[in-house]
């Protein structure tokens, strides 16, 4: 009994045990159908956030030991990136997929990751191949499970925007512009290194500051006010500013200023982009300048053109006229005499004329070469007296002259003839421009310098004119009317010779009352061997030893004439010769020749050949050349070719005559 007792009490105890273990598995059912509904939910959650984030997320496999990575999961977000579909990808070699992702580096990376355990970041680097061409940002890092995870971004639109950036940000820093940008208030936030360059302001010293301590000072405060008025309304602005630099140097800056706004169309900053025209504008103001200058130089010539027609045809007029009077068998001793003096006057005349433009066109072509020599100033002054005391006398006008050395101190080193040239037309101009009063002329020595006046009492020239005068072809008066003749290029080719001397002239005039020409020249004495000044003036002709024999050589019959009338009345006798071969056989036939007046352009054979030939002959035999080419280089040549003298024609008579008594 007590056994069949023990065994339903065990059994009671077991089915006990039993149900309590059912209980048991009964809540541990339970528990794990929540759990699994968690996970469940979990997973869903992970799937909706895996598919979801703008992230690209790639699950791989590793195959082959690490040698390859299988796509296990792709989401959307690197179907958008890699713009591939995710069930072409599934179960696939990432190698074949994405081709260049070795050069990309970031097989390396999977690669180190699932053999280190360790998360990477692969920073911003290009993907290139057939397909594709972008910038990616990678994180890698290993699953428990060892899953490899790469999560990576897009930032190809990114990294274009940044490298746009550093090109604008490089342009901005290399603009040969200055470039300034303030904000809103114009407090400067940057400026680049050529404003630096341009103001001498450093970046430091500007930002925070107003664009205003440029400011001249110099433009008016409406010119900013407007400028404001336009930029603040949204507009871009152009214009110039005379502006101040940091050593307070004044420059021109062309500038262009912006507005930039925001989205919501705010005007946030300004940007202004501005350039040194400062030599622009010189250079403008010089074309300019030389624009006007250009238009009143041909004025000018069409004025001189219309003068120097008159001024050669007066002289002419009066040469044929008067040439053809004298052929009237009922004209009077006395009035051939008049017209002869008038010929002779307006031969003088023109020949002036012609002379001048010679020495302008050599001036402009630098072939005007100076023959500095002993020049006695007393003689020049003394000289130029004697030849305009007659012109005075007829005038009525008082003429006088001083000199400011003794005879012995006043022989200095000049050009005696561009001097002479100088004074005479100075004083020739006084006379001219004087109708009654003084006219009087001299020089001083003051240090190391002769100043030189010539003073009258005419007409004066206006103040505007004064600075003038010495350009070519001015004069006081340019029109039709004018009261006075000339060509107008005395002045200008006066100012160019004393420039050329060492000196400088100028002049003070007051209309009305008169004027007073100066010019300087260095004083530069020289003492004669015997301390003597040459006599300038010879009274009478000088009587040459009887027999005396001159040979007069030109191809020009009228200038043999003219040279063997000059020479008539001397007691001497003359041969004539046509060329310098014929020149020649004279002078080896006729051995009592004592002088040759040798013309240097012939036919048959010129001067300098006849010259080089006659003193092989006589050396001794002195050859005065006459050309009608006073260039200095034709004086040079029958120089070397033995001439001891070279007069320019139309030869002066008296200074003929005198050089030829030098040889007697």
């Amino acid at each position: 009994m007590s056994d069949e007792k023990k065994s339903l009490s065990q059994l009671v105890a077991e089915l006990k045990e039993l149900r309590q273990k059912v209980s048991e598995l009964e809540k541990a059912e339970s528990a794990c159908r929540a759990f699994t509904g968690k996970i469940r939910e979990n997973e869903e959650r992970f799937r909706q956030f895996f598919e979801n984030i703008s992230s690209g997320v790639a699950v791989y496999d590793v195959q082959d030991d690490g040698n390859d990575f299988v796509f296990r999961d792709f989401n959307k977000s690197a179907e958008r990136i890699d713009r591939i579909e995710k069930e072409d990808v599934i179960g696939k070699s990432v190698l074949k997929i994405f081709p260049g992702i070795k050069k990309f580096g970031l097989f390396d990376v999977l690669q180190r990751v699932w053999k280190t355990g360790q998360p990477e970041h692969h920073p911003v680097s290009m993907y290139e191949d057939k397909r594709i061409v972008g910038w990616r940002d990678n994180y890698v890092f290993k699953l428990p499970g060892g899953e490899i995870v790469a999560v990576y971004n897009d930032v190809t639109r990114e990294r274009r925007f940044e490298e746009q950036l550093k090109i604008i940000g490089k342009a901005i820093e290399q603009n040969p512009a200055a470039v300034v940008i303030t904000d809103r208030d114009a407090k400067i936030e940057y400026v680049n290194p050529k404003f630096t360059e341009l103001t001498g302001y450093s970046s430091k010293e500007v930002i925070g500051q107003n664009p205003s301590i440029l400011q001249s000072g110099q433009m008016p405060d409406d010119f900013y006010k407007k400028l404001w008025q336009t930029i603040l309304a949204g507009r871009g602005w152009q214009g110039e500013f005379l502006n101040k630099k940091k050593n307070g140097e004044f420059y021109w800056e062309s500038a262009s200023i912006s507005p930039v706004v925001n989205e919501q169309e705010i005007i946030t900053s300004f940007v202004a982009v501005k350039e040194d025209v400062t030599e622009k504008k010189k250079l403008w103001e010089q074309l300019v300048e030389a624009k006007e200058k250009a238009e009143e130089s041909d004025r000018l010539k069409s004025c001189f053109l219309a003068n120097i027609s008159h001024e050669i045809r007066t002289p002419m007029n009066g040469i044929l006229g008067f040439s053809a009077l004298l052929k009237e068998p009922r004209l009077s001793g006395e009035e051939k005499e008049q017209y002869i003096e008038l010929i002779h006057e307006s031969g003088n005349r023109m020949l002036s004329i012609i002379n001048n433009l010679i020495d302008i066109s050599r001036i402009q072509t630098g072939e005007l070469v100076l023959y500095p020599g002993a020049t006695s100033i007393n003689e020049i002054i003394k000289s130029t007296y004697v030849s305009f005391r007659d012109q005075a006398r007829q005038k009525g006008v008082s003429f006088s002259c001083k000199t400011g050395l003794s005879a012995k101190e006043s022989v200095i080193k000049t050009d005696k003839a561009r001097l002479n040239q100088v004074l005479s037309h100075l004083v020739g101009n006084a006379l001219k421009y004087t109708g009654e009063g003084e006219v009087s002329f001299g020089y001083k020595k003051n240090d190391k310098m002769l100043e030189f006046y010539v003073r009258d009492t005419g007409i004066g020239i206006p103040e505007n004119q004064q600075g003038k005068i010495f350009e070519r072809f001015r004069q006081v008066s340019l029109d039709a009317t004018r009261e006075y003749e000339g060509a107008g290029l005395g002045l200008s080719l006066s100012k160019k010779i004393i420039e050329m001397l060492g000196g400088d002239i100028s002049v003070d005039s007051t209309p009305g009352e008169g004027s007073e020409f100066c010019f300087t020249l260095p004083y530069a004495p020289i003492q004669s061997k015997n301390n003597q000044p040459q006599e300038l003036e010879r009274e009478g002709y000088y009587v040459f030893p009887a027999g005396f024999t001159i040979l007069v050589v030109d191809d020009d019959t009228i200038s043999r004439l003219l040279l063997k009338g000059v020479l008539s009345g001397q007691n001497v006798r003359v041969l004539l010769a046509e060329n310098g071969r014929e020149a020649v056989e004279k002078v080896e036939k006729e051995p009592d020749i004592g002088i040759v007046l040798m013309d240097m352009k012939m036919p048959v054979m010129n001067g300098y050949e006849a010259t080089v030939k006659i003193k092989e002959i006589r050396p001794d035999l002195p050859v005065i050349a006459q050309t009608a080419f006073a260039d200095p280089g034709e004086q040079e040549a029958a120089k070397d070719a033995g001439c001891e003298e070279v007069l320019s024609k139309p030869i002066n008579p008296e200074e003929l005559l005198a050089e030829i008594r030098r040889y007697v």
